[in-house]
């Protein structure tokens, strides 16, 4: 609608727009500016009228920067049209203007109050495992905003998860997409977040200058692009503030608020506005595991996040198995602890197991041999008796690596389950079948392993009785600096593994994996659940955690870069990745068929490297000599954290659902037993007490791909 002069076309011209405030107590009157224009007097009066000629009010216009601006309360609860007239000294009649005016919207703003320094730890979240990303909101109170300066909710589509599982639901993004979003991750937790541009302070809701300075600043604030949503039943904007003032600040929103119906300011309802936005915002989803650009290890954060990611798994296992160690009588520290606990008349070790899922793989021995160890329980361990008769002496070689004589010109490494065959010019894999199926891995017109530059030098193959076969394979490049190769298959189990060595200043390098899989599909682990793409994505930068998986039809390829997370994807599936310098390693795996929902999960942390200890044999067999700390026998479940409680002698549990099925979960008593059990949110929190079930387990709720955290107390050694 609009104003239209009626008379001379020489006359001033009055505008009238309505405003964004509206009185007490019904919000039927709004105040409506009127802005006169073409007129050179300092002053003036005008008078409204209705369409009947009844007069509505009279108002004072004041010239301001060559225009006369006044303002007038009016009846406005729907669309109608005044006539406006204009009297000024020295102009003889009057300026008779017809307007047709319709009231704005009826705004609520909501003030919210961020903690300063409630931000996510660490510049790349990405490059953070399970335990550190769970903490990410540590420090942020239930129901304040986090200030997100690393824009985490748009590089992890797991953050919500972590945030609402924190207690955290609103967030403070930079850089945001829109000014005003929801998050949702895949469990169905959510988050909203609000552009830090937009972010005010409590200074600039303009309270120390009174309801006009308060009026100035709010209408501008509701006229730019702020925090807000609207539409037919709610119109509601967002302001935020890291501080309160004075003080006072409550008293003088309840003073505006008794002053004008609309805005209305509304604080310490965050759940309310939350439930609007919930139904209305759109939902935003978050970026490919990391920064989508050309990245590598030698970008921003890349290199020393590497080396702090690849750091060691016995601190990890330290943490999982303090519980049951500060529970023991013992003169050592850690795991050694445990190892004195068993009494053995034949020399042993202990073979530690701190991951989710059992275990069979190759461990290093205290002596430097390497063995074949099935079945190691999750998060748990077992005691296995050392070779051969008691007191006999094993041969020299048992579980280490010999040379084969006369295969420095053997290109081809096969064992029960692969026939591999090595690129006489390029030292990379030309050729990797799987036996089963006689299905080719390796693109017709790619390699694996390959590195760009490189030539073959020498090749050796190596044995091991106790493990598999190995060829190293030496390659130099224009530079002249030895890239020194292994890669080693195993007679007793189905994966590849390559390790890639380089002088410490010889800079990253990119090695390349070309399957041969049609349009695959990739997805990859990442803190917290995992990321997917869909066929023939082309991704510049992602960062996985254990796994990458790439799925064509029926076949599968499983592949981790142990010190090399970050990685490329072209779009016809080739994984270019970019490695540190001095070591790289890799382990791939394939399946063709079938392949269960938690496969991914199994392999990933199946590259975890089993721990050893010796074992003394003079304890006094308090312990088993097989168990897992705690029972998480259901298929589709994995801990990923177990670990004293910070506050208590309890033990807190982080279970994660991997197949998208909700479901009640169950805990069982294992090398340690509880009492009683609680949920807590993930900064430790209590949520309240759990169902203890017939024979000590606990049961509880799960979303599907979500976590559950449960504090575990009155833990006890297990009797017997």
């Amino acid at each position: 609608m609009g104003s239209t002069t009626l008379g001379a076309g020489a006359a001033p011209r009055v505008s009238a727009i309505p405003t964004v405030f509206f009185a007490q107590p019904d919000a039927r009157t709004a105040l409506v500016r009127f802005i006169v224009e073409g007129a050179t007097a300092v002053a003036g009066r005008l008078r409204v009228f209705d369409r009947a000629h009844r007069q509505l009010g009279t108002a004072g216009v004041i010239g301001v920067g060559g225009r006369m601006l006044g303002e007038l309360w009016l009846p406005l609860d729907r669309d109608t049209e005044i006539i406006s007239e204009l009297e000024m000294p020295q102009v003889r009649g009057v300026v008779r203007t017809m307007h047709g005016l319709s009231p704005r919207r009826r705004w609520t703003v909501y003030w919210m109050v961020a903690k300063e320094g409630s931000r996510p730890a660490g510049p790349e979240p990405e490059f953070l495992d399970h335990d550190e990303f769970l903490r990410v909101a540590q420090g942020v109170e239930p129901g304040a905003m986090m200030l997100d300066s690393t824009g985490l909710l748009e590089r992890l589509a797991t953050s919500p998860l972590v945030l609402a599982g924190s207690g955290v639901r609103w967030v403070g993004l930079r850089d945001a997409r829109a000014p005003l979003a929801r998050f949702a991750s895949r469990d169905g937790s959510d988050v909203v977040a609000v552009a830090i541009a937009d972010v005010g302070t409590a200074e600039g809701l303009g309270t120390n200058g009174g309801r006009n300075e308060m009026a100035r600043r709010l209408e501008q604030w509701l006229d730019g692009p702020g925090s807000q949503l609207a539409d037919e039943s709610h119109a509601v904007s967002l302001m935020v503030g890291t501080a309160t003032e004075d003080g006072t600040l409550a008293e003088r929103i309840a003073d505006w608020n008794s002053r004008y119906a609309y805005p209305r300011i509304v604080t310490g309802r965050p759940e309310e506005l939350f439930g609007i936005i919930e139904r209305r915002a759109p939902i935003a989803t978050g970026g490919p595991g990391g920064r989508d650009g050309p990245g590598g290890p030698d970008g921003p954060g890349g290199m020393g996040e590497i080396e702090r990611q690849t750091g060691d798994n016995a601190a990890r296992a330290a943490r999982v198995f303090e519980p049951l160690v500060t529970r023991l009588q013992a003169s050592s520290p850690g795991l050694a602890a445990i190892a004195e606990q068993f009494a053995f008349a034949t020399p042993s070790t202990l073979v530690v197991n701190p991951t989710p899922f059992a275990q069979t793989g190759i461990a290093v021995m205290p002596d430097g041999s390497e063995r074949l160890v099935t079945d190691v329980p999750a998060l748990g361990y077992l005691c296995l008796p050392h070779p051969g008769r008691p007191g006999a002496k094993a041969p020299p070689d048992a579980g280490r690596w010999v040379g084969v004589p006369g295969s420095d010109n053997d290109l081809t490494l096969d064992s029960r389950h692969f026939e591999i065959r090595i690129d006489r010019e390029t030292g990379a894999i030309r050729s990797l079948v799987t036996r089963a199926n006689g299905r080719q891995w390796v693109r017709r017109t790619g390699a694996l392993n390959a590195a760009a530059g490189f030539r073959l030098v020498t090749i050796q193959k190596a044995r091991n009785g106790e493990v598999g076969t190995r060829v190293i394979v030496t390659r130099t490049s224009g530079e002249g600096l030895p890239l020194v190769s292994s890669i080693t298959v195993y007679e007793d189990l189905p994966w590849v593994d390559f390790s890639n060595e380089r002088a410490s200043d010889a800079g990253p390098t990119r090695y390349s994996f070309a399957f041969a899989l049609e349009r695959p599909t990739p997805s990859w682990e990442v803190p917290a659940g995992f990321e997917e793409r869909p066929a023939r994505a082309e991704i510049r930068r992602l960062v996985h955690l254990r796994w990458l998986r790439l799925v064509s039809g029926g076949d599968i390829v499983f592949f981790r870069g142990l010190d090399a997370p970050v990685a490329s994807l072209t779009a016809d599936g080739e994984i270019l990745s970019q490695a540190p310098p001095r070591q790289s390693r890799y382990r791939l795996g394939f399946a063709s068929g079938y392949s269960a929902a938690d496969d991914p999960w199994r392999f990933g942390w199946g590259t975890e490297p089993l721990l050893t200890v010796p074992v003394p044999g003079t304890g006094r067999a308090r312990l088993a000599s097989y168990g897992s700390l705690l029972l998480v026998d259901q298929s589709g479940i994995s801990v990923t954290e177990l670990r004293k409680d910070r506050g208590g002698d309890g033990v807190v549990l982080f279970l994660q659902e991997l197949t998208g099925v909700p479901r009640d979960i169950t805990v069982g008593p294992g090398v340690l037993t509880f009492r009683g059990a609680r949920r807590i949110d993930f900064l430790e929190r209590d949520l309240g007490a759990l169902p203890l079930l017939a024979g000590g387990g606990v049961s509880a709720p799960i979303r599907g791909y979500g976590i559950t955290a449960i504090r575990l107390t009155g833990v006890e050694l297990a009797r017997g």
